[in-house]
């Protein structure tokens, strides 16, 4: 089957549909007696869900305290959720094998079909399949791995062993007839050897958030360079920092504001660039300003700035492209992953090869000095955006459902009710 193309929408005969789904991810959340705490983009997607099936019940990973990116209260508790023993890591998660694969197969049991996000860890306690599935691939595992520094060497030998190990488990998961794929990115697709299911781009937003700020810079403003991400070496940080000062060469009045989000800090990468940001040239003002949770703080941020710079080496389909881009901030971005699936070059966006320095200073100067360029950025971006939206995902996720369901074999499903 062909991917569909990422800006249509399902068209749907019905807005929900009258099955019992199973939503399990490996992010974290931390349960309280008012609620589950979540990050405000899973939150988006669970609500949606739940709009959209009779019942959902979700499965996450339990941390053992609150963090501040836990930024977003889901109302139920009780029957509707599973707590997911903690799994701080990758690592840890092929530890806790044990205690992970029984959670599983209890949420598998009460559902109709089962909605899983990849990666997950431990891979393993996904197997057996027990019901129908939908697989939301959101990043390959292995190319992670590798273009992260620290897994440099000796040390990041037994990593990339079960990262590879992951990539194939993953691949031979995705080929069960009773299975549809929903990849971010045609990248991931390919990687996975082109599955039964479709390519798309998930965001973060609702289409109510669209306008919800305007920007309150002065247009006159000295020219903002916007980086949103964690501070990690895949992200190309020191590619960042040499873009801007070379751009300053350009443009000495420029700036550069940093929101980097936690907890997937790499803290030697972050100290990596902060000593890069103190050799900058006097003039330069580098602003670092943390986490900024999602909704109208980082809505802002967007608005007031010129553009926004992605440096990456490695990507799935960074949310922070959709964001920018509804926000009225043009984007320039390393074509890596499924980065080419959110951005096409030079209609709502500019892509550069990954390493590329010149390439993206030629870009980020384009933006700063061709009004006529930035503004067909900024009128592309915007729609590419409103094709992006959480709903517009979740339209997909319930086609993909539909069409998984629709057709199971009455041997199938004795073989699950056997199960």
């Amino acid at each position: 089957m062909r991917p569909a193309d990422v800006n249509s929408r399902c068209e749907l005969a019905n807005a929900s549909v009258p099955v019992n789904v199973g939503f399990l991810t490996g992010r974290h959340c931390y349960v309280t007696e008012g609620g589950v705490y979540v990050e405000s983009g899973v939150a988006a997607l669970i609500e949606e869900l739940r709009g959209r099936f009779r019942k959902v019940y979700v499965g996450m990973s339990c941390r053992p305290e609150h963090a501040a990116f836990l930024d977003a209260r889901l109302s139920f508790l009780g029957d509707d959720f599973a707590r997911l023993p903690y799994l701080a890591s990758a690592q840890d998660g092929f530890f806790r094998l044990r205690s992970v694969a029984p959670a599983v197969r209890a949420l598998e049991h009460r559902c109709d079909a089962l909605i899983v996000q990849l990666p997950f860890s431990p891979v393993f306690a996904l197997l057996p399949r027990l019901r129908p599935r939908v697989y939301h691939a959101c990043a390959d595992v292995l190319g992670i791995v590798g273009s992260a520094e620290k897994y440099r060497g000796p040390r990041g030998l037994f990593a990339l062993l079960a990262a590879q190990l992951v990539r194939t488990t993953e691949r031979v998961m995705t080929r069960d007839s009773d299975v549809r794929v929903v990849t971010n990115g045609q990248a991931l697709y390919e990687i996975l050897d082109q599955p039964c299911g479709t390519v798309a781009v998930s965001a973060t937003l609702r289409e109510g958030d669209f306008g919800c700020v305007q920007r309150l810079r002065p247009a006159d403003a000295p020219f903002r360079i916007l980086f949103v991400g964690y501070l990690r070496h895949e992200k190309g940080l020191d590619l960042l920092l040499e873009t801007y000062r070379t751009v300053l060469l350009s443009r000495p009045d420029a700036e550069l504001v940093v929101v980097g989000n936690q907890p997937l800090t790499d803290r030697k990468a972050e100290a990596q660039f902060l000593r890069g940001a103190g050799l900058l040239p006097g003039r330069a003002r580098v602003e670092l300003k943390g986490y900024v949770p999602f909704g109208t703080r980082l809505f802002q941020e967007y608005a007031d700035a010129d553009v926004l710079v992605l440096p990456s080496r490695s990507e799935g389909t960074p949310r922070v492209l959709v964001e920018a881009r509804a926000f009225g901030c043009p984007v320039v971005a390393t074509n890596v992953g499924g980065v080419s699936s959110s951005v096409s070059d030079g209609i709502d966006g500019l892509l550069v090869e990954s390493g590329d320095v010149r390439g993206l200073v030629r870009s980020v100067l384009s933006v700063a000095d061709q009004p006529e360029l930035r503004r067909r950025l900024v009128i592309g971006g915007l729609a590419r955006a409103r094709s992006s939206t959480v709903e517009a995902f979740v339209d997909t996720l319930v086609e993909q459902v539909r069409q998984v369901m629709a057709q199971r074999s009455p041997a199938s499903t004795e073989g699950e009710d056997a199960a």
